[in-house]
């Protein structure tokens, strides 16, 4: 390698700068050599927060937690070839993505390693660019598996108005390998006819013109794991597996300060074992204002997922947020209120607050 010169990008929190029609691009430290052919950079996504919650009529439990700490290695080889290792150490420490990426020009890239499948856009996006703390109820209930699965997929991004996404994954989640069982097939296409594709829900600046995105996904996960489509108080044994077939769509809208954000779901389950075949289905909305141009935003939410149509069991969600930003999605404070009727997991209702820092480098 020639001699190498160090490139250090401003951090992200020295600019005020603020990307719409595309993922922010967020400055990090890094090193190249003299020609730009081969590079390495370092960023870090961290999350902390204090957060209150009381389960039906109990008194509130505050606790504290490091949220998200997730360096981020980026290495670049002559353009085409890109690795990025992003590890999670706020809890257990585990690989969150590790992706081996290869473009031979702009439109066409080709992934391979563990990331988020391409289905839905909430899942899609990180939610460093949410309104929201937490992804809504029916996201958490619909998405694949744990929200990243192991695969290759190839992308089509056609000048920001067409985005084309399909790959096939091992359909067992993350850092999870598959001794037995079936695969999962998954796709998503998104189309912007104002010709501004992008995943960033939070726009923290007044939009100039109208930006409206509408798009469908859909995946077949066969011989699928039990844990991933059952519903929450289930009594099924944990050996039985299913072929599961789900579609989604997803509208946005920005306008001036004004965002707009709706999404459904749709999931049919054809278990094994003689256990009989069922549906689900869930939706959610929300929609932001911008209060304050570059400041202050407020959102609100309604959400609802109903993993079995037949057990008439309906989690409800609604909540409301105010995010303060110092620069952007790079360094922000959100605070959200909401509360869930027939919780997913605890099957109780559950009432949370959360404040929450967040700083992207």
């Amino acid at each position: 390698m020639k001699t190498s010169r160090i490139l250090v990008f401003v951090w992200a929190f020295l600019s005020s700068d603020i990307v719409f029609a595309e993922d922010p691009n967020i400055k990090s430290v890094g090193v190249s050599t003299d020609d730009n052919q081969f590079a390495f950079e370092l960023g870090l996504d961290a999350q902390f927060r204090y957060a209150l919650r009381a389960i039906d009529d109990d008194e509130p439990v505050s606790q504290f937690s490091i949220r998200r700490l997730r360096p981020i290695f980026k290495f670049r080889a002559l353009e085409q070839f890109r690795v990025t290792v992003i590890p999670e150490l706020a809890f257990i420490p585990e690989l969150k993505d590790g992706i081996i990426a290869w473009s031979p020009n702009p439109m066409f890239k080709v992934e391979a390693g563990q990331f988020a499948p391409p289905f839905n856009w909430e899942r899609d996006g990180s939610s460093d660019y949410h309104q929201f703390t937490e992804r809504t109820v029916a996201n958490r209930e619909f998405q694949i598996a744990d929200g990243r699965d192991i695969g290759l997929q190839v992308d089509f991004e056609w000048y920001e108005y067409l985005d084309v996404e399909v790959g096939v994954f091992n359909g067992a989640g993350s850092n999870e390998v598959v001794s037995d069982g079936g695969h999962l097939v998954s796709g998503r296409v998104a189309w912007a006819p104002t010709g501004a594709y992008h995943e960033v829900e939070v726009v923290p600046s007044i939009v100039d013109s109208t930006v409206f995105m509408v798009a469908v996904g859909g995946y077949a996960a066969f011989e699928n794991t039990w844990r991933d489509w059952a519903p929450p108080d289930s009594t099924l044994p944990n050996a039985v597996s299913a072929d599961v077939f789900s579609v989604t769509t997803d509208v946005h809208l920005w306008a001036w300060r004004f965002s707009v954000h709706a999404q459904g779901f749709y999931r049919a389950v054809r278990p094994d074992d003689g256990v009989e075949s069922f549906e689900g289905a869930g939706a959610s909305g929300q929609a932001g204002f911008l209060i304050i141009d570059e400041r202050l935003m407020v959102a609100l939410r309604y959400s609802a997922s109903a993993p079995d149509l037949t057990r008439e069991r309906i989690t409800h969600e609604m909540s409301g947020a105010l995010q303060l930003f110092h620069i952007g999605n790079r360094s922000k404070l959100t605070l959200d209120v909401g509360f869930i009727a027939n919780e997913q997991f605890t099957t109780r209702d559950l009432r949370y607050s959360r404040l929450q820092y967040q700083i992207l480098l």
